[in-house]
């Protein structure tokens, strides 16, 4: 019987260690939401980290589940290997309903045994804006006045003062007619006067306003200057009610502009410069024959011209208080222009006594003097024609006091379009206000110190308040941005073309979805012509949600727009790279170099993720910094 059980037990032992034990592996799991709070119909960015014995978690087919406060399932999805990165990092994006209730949701990932939790919050919801428009009638004669009326509201709210712009476009020109605030009950209205010169057909009337729009028509139906004579009925006369005399109100008159000092410019005065290899300008400092006039005209012969442009030198004229820069190139075109008729390039500077100022927005403050710069050409009949647009940008120096700034960050240079100023952009270096500009009028230097109420914590704050006091980006209302909100690819295009100043022109209808009267058309037309977008198939869905790689092509594309092709080096480092589409690849790790772009985390870009009003104005604020 020993003997039998020492046989037993020895063969036991044999038998374990043939047989080794299965020891269970080490997983390790993490799992995080890009936000803690999220509005209904936004997207949630899952990620999250598994590993198994320290290394990527393959075969451990990870899961995640997500559940409303009642206990209801969102959302499910199960990894495969293929979906896990060399490091162990795994990612997934959901979009919440539009009906998505309020509170707190539960994020349950799983993998083996290994389960970990997360949370975030659903808040508010969706904005509802609204803005409609309506003529007072329908067809009018030359020289009639279009009564424009509607309101504005935002989750079946009115909002008041907010600013609602008006363009009036006939056969794809589009002309910006007016601004007005809403008033206490979000309502707004504009009166439009039909041109005497104004063609017959039906024209468009779009007005925008909280980031939407609304269009009417209405249809210009006379032909000549009058109406046929209509024989009046006969009316006994009516004594008049006597009324008293009113004072009508004394408007101060417009003081003269001094007129320039001509300063004739002389072949000895550019010639030893041109032929100077270390000069890179040809400098004409007409400031010092003009006795401390600051209005200036510099003339100068077609043929001085040529020779400039042929050193591929620019031809700098210096005043008192403002220089212009001109590019060789666009010195040809002015000399091919001037057909051999002397040019002169004059420099006024105005105050409101020479001409009526209009305030942008309430709080906007002047910082230099208003400077009208012109290109003019004397004809041999005496007649002075202007050249106003130019084939490279002028690069415009102007003088101020730096101690007048409160955050020049916020400052830009505006030019003056009719009745409101516009932004071009630029920035302080030392002692004067740098920008520039393919067209002349009449320029300031204006300062804004805006924000809004819903971004007081917001991490984005900084830059939306700086990219909303250069009026490059409005907010939903007059005190509301709504950073969160999705942008759609037509938004970010046309932020993308003011930002850049990008010439607007007539509609070309290039691509087949961007209708001919739409309030980005034209904005989105001029990115195209730029290069900064390109579309697909014909056609570009301007009305889609732009997601954050397509933001990162663009971007980029505007940043070589204005500063040439970038040079960078290196790759990226984010976890999800492979998930970035192959034709945003060079374009994101370009951008992400460049520090226009980060990631949505730490250690992942999401790129499939739609972009935020946020995001957007960012993203801007860093591409001007690079300017």
């Amino acid at each position: 019987m020993k003997k039998r059980l020492t046989f037993i037990f020895l063969a036991f032992c044999v038998f374990f260690v043939q047989v080794p034990f299965a020891f269970a592996a080490d997983i390790s799991l993490t799992v995080n939401v890009d936000k803690a709070e999220y509005l209904p119909g936004s997207t949630v960015q899952i990620s999250g980290l598994v590993l198994k014995d320290g290394k990527a978690g393959k075969g451990t087919r990870p899961a995640v589940t997500v559940w409303d406060e009642k206990g209801n399932l969102v959302d499910s999805y199960q990894w495969n290997d293929n979906d896990i990165s060399s490091s162990g990092a795994i990612a997934r994006n959901f979009t919440l309903a539009a009906n998505a209730s309020a509170g707190k949701y539960t994020v349950r990932a799983i993998a083996g045994e290994v389960t970990a939790t997360t949370t975030f919050d659903v808040v508010g919801s969706l904005d509802k804006k609204s803005v409609t428009v309506s003529a007072d009638k329908s067809t009018y004669n030359k020289g009639q006045t279009v009564v424009i009326t509607g309101e504005v509201k935002l989750n079946g709210q009115a909002v008041r003062s907010t600013d609602v712009t008006i363009h009036v476009a006939f056969e794809g020109n589009s002309e910006r007619v007016g601004q007005v605030k809403t008033n206490s009950n979000g309502q707004y209205s504009f009166n439009y006067v039909v041109k005497s010169d104004a063609k017959i057909g039906q024209y468009t009337v779009e007005v925008r306003g909280i980031d939407t729009f609304a269009t009417t028509t209405f249809e210009v139906v006379q032909s000549g200057s009058g109406t046929p004579p209509v024989t009046p009925p006969v009316t006994p006369p009516v004594t008049p009610p006597v009324t008293p005399p009113v004072t009508p109100p004394v408007t101060p008159p417009v003081v003269p502009v001094t007129p320039p000092v001509v300063v004739p410019v002389k072949p000895e005065d550019v010639a030893q410069q041109i032929q100077n290899p270390s000069q890179k300008e040809v400098v004409i400092n007409v400031g010092l024959n003009a006795d401390g006039n600051s209005n200036v005209s510099a003339e100068v012969s077609p043929e001085l011209l040529k020779q400039v442009a042929e050193s591929n030198k620019a031809l700098v004229i210096k005043g008192e208080k403002s220089s212009l820069a001109i590019p060789s190139k666009t010195l040809k075109g002015i000399a091919d222009a001037a057909k051999g008729n002397k040019v002169s390039i004059t420099t006024l500077e105005l105050t409101d006594k020479n001409i009526t100022v209009p305030v942008a927005m309430s709080g906007q403050k002047l910082l230099s003097p208003i400077f009208d710069f012109t290109i003019s050409m004397e004809k041999l009949d005496g007649t002075v024609e202007k050249i106003s647009k130019f084939a490279e940008p002028i690069t415009v120096s102007v003088a101020v006091d730096k101690t007048k700034f409160t955050d020049t960050r916020k400052a830009s240079a505006f030019y003056l379009n009719d009745t409101t100023w516009d932004y071009v952009g630029g920035k302080l270096v030392d002692e004067t206000f740098v920008f520039n500009t393919r067209h002349f009028s009449k320029f300031a230097v204006l300062e804004f110190n805006k924000t809004f109420t819903d971004i007081t914590k917001h991490w984005a704050k900084d830059g939306i308040e700086i990219m909303a006091s250069r009026t490059i980006i409005k907010g939903v209302s007059d005190d509301q941005f709504s950073p969160n909100t999705d942008i759609t690819r037509a938004q970010f295009a046309a932020l993308i073309t003011r930002t850049l100043g990008l010439e607007k022109s007539t509609f070309s209808g290039n691509f087949s979805d961007v209708p001919r009267n739409a309030w980005f058309t034209l904005e989105v037309e001029a990115a195209q012509r730029a290069g900064i977008v390109q579309g697909n198939a014909g056609k570009f869905n301007p009305n889609s949600k732009i997601t954050r790689e397509e933001m990162a092509v663009m971007i980029v594309r505007a940043y070589e727009y204005q500063l040439g092709k970038a040079q960078v080096s290196g790759t990226l480092q984010f976890t999800d790279k492979q998930a970035i589409s192959g034709w945003a690849q060079s374009a994101v790790q370009t951008a992400n170099a460049l520090g226009l772009v980060t990631g949505k985390t730490a250690t992942t870009f999401v790129p499939k993720d739609h972009a935020t009003r946020a995001e957007a104005a960012v993203m801007l604020y860093r591409l001007i910094n690079k300017f």
